[in-house]
């Protein structure tokens, strides 16, 4: 089928942001056109417009917590999969169910990848029998085999260009190039000492790289799966002093990464040196909800996810180093416990389970700013009669108040 064009019904919601969890990636994934962007939070995949950053829809087809999700190079569907190993098909403009697999794999499912005629899934993650699959997206028959790691992938990649090639990352330290099709494997690279938590193809299929604890980044032949050279060590003053949770292509020369370090770093390949650091927020305050937990471009904004639930916004167009985020949107992880409505102001207080309390316009429809995120469950929430200050009450027993203008507690 050709790419489709599509025109998607933006919804004016205060959508939820990315599920994280420290030293994991979370998979998230940009439209062939650069529209949108999707991701996983609870039991629900969220496609934010990346046209108007206050416009998103919400699929709620999955029962169990969701871990994956891919749009088809087509632009016709979107593959998600969750942490029980269970895969649905669905249509991008009407969210309608298209197929449903059932045990893909037999546990987590960390990332989906299409082929670049949207006809194959490689599905990879946890399991007893396998840990990942290649399989026709209506059928679910298996087309090869895609073995030879000994614990789990953490990332796996297909080249969007024939001659087919599909590469491998786990926690057994491994990066594995497989031909295909039917897939077959071709060799082990141990460049790295640690978990691999990154394998990505550029674009135009000549090179693929991989990321991981040990900080390093290695370039690869996209078509041979030779190692070409290493980017990154660890050891250069410019380069991640902690370990790398993610990297995507910005062109098919230059790189972008996210770290433990809470930094954000931009590589030209070609150069092999680093172009820009990149912070979340003020350096000087930077702390562990800063932590970098993925990282995704559609061309005009660099998007790295905080394990805070922040996605950090940067234009490509104007990176420089040292550049703070030139627009950032939270949203709540975890359920809500209860929502106030400040008339005189046209904003809502809203609260949640993990004690994060947001900030919203009702008028512009947007997010404004994080009152409290203290990881303290939030039980119940007041306001004062000028609507000035809100008041909460923990799960300790203990009401608290915060200045809603400056976020301190009184």
């Amino acid at each position: 089928m050709d790419s489709k064009q599509l025109t998607l019904i933006k919804e004016k919601n205060f959508a939820p942001c990315p599920h994280t969890e420290r030293t994991f990636s979370s998979n998230m994934s940009v439209s062939p056109d650069g529209k949108w962007m999707a991701y996983c939070t609870g039991n629900v995949i969220v496609l934010r417009s990346l046209e108007d950053l206050k416009s998103s829809r919400i699929f709620t087809e999955h029962r169990d917590k969701t871990s994956a999700v891919s749009f088809s190079p087509n632009n016709y569907f979107i593959a998600s999969g969750d942490i029980e190993g269970n895969v649905k098909i669905w249509f991008i403009d009407d969210f309608s169910m298209k197929k449903d697999h059932k045990k893909i794999l037999s546990a987590k499912i960390n990332g989906i990848e299409w082929d670049h005629a949207s006809e194959k899934l490689f599905v990879f993650g946890d399991g007893k029998k396998a840990f990942a699959r290649v399989i026709s997206w209506d059928t679910a028959n298996n087309v090869g085999e895609v073995g030879a790691h000994s614990k789990m992938i953490l990332s796996g990649d297909i080249r969007k260009a024939r001659p087919i090639r599909l590469a491998t990352g786990g926690e057994d330290n491994q990066v594995n190039f497989y031909e295909g099709y039917p897939s077959k494997f071709k060799k082990m690279n141990k460049e790295h000492n640690n978990f691999v938590t990154g394998v990505k193809f550029s674009a135009d299929g000549n090179h693929f790289v991989s990321v991981g604890f040990d900080k390093k980044i290695v370039l690869y032949d996209g078509k041979s799966g030779d190692v070409l050279f290493t980017l990154a060590d660890g050891k250069g003053d410019d380069q991640h002093k902690m370990a790398i949770i993610g990297v995507c292509w910005i062109d098919n020369a230059t790189l972008a990464t996210c770290s433990l370090d809470r930094t954000v770093k931009v590589w030209d390949i070609n150069d092999k040196s680093c172009k820009y650091t990149l912070y979340p927020r003020e350096k000087s305050s930077l702390d562990v909800p800063d932590t970098g937990c993925g990282i995704v471009t559609n061309g005009i904004y660099l998007i790295s996810l905080s394990l805070n639930g922040c996605l950090n916004f940067w234009l490509v167009s104007s990176l420089t180093s040292e550049k703070l985020p030139d627009k950032i949107i939270d949203g709540h992880q975890s359920y809500i416990s209860e929502i106030l409505y400040l008339p005189s102001k046209s904003q809502i207080i809203s609260s949640d389970s993990n004690g994060k309390i947001i900030l919203w316009n009702t008028n512009e429809e947007e997010y404004v700013k994080t009152i409290l995120n203290n990881e303290t469950q939030v039980k119940q929430m007041a306001v004062s009669r000028d609507e000035d200050r809100v008041y909460y009450l923990n799960n300790k027993g203990m009401i608290r108040a915060i200045d809603i203008q400056s976020s301190a507690e009184l």
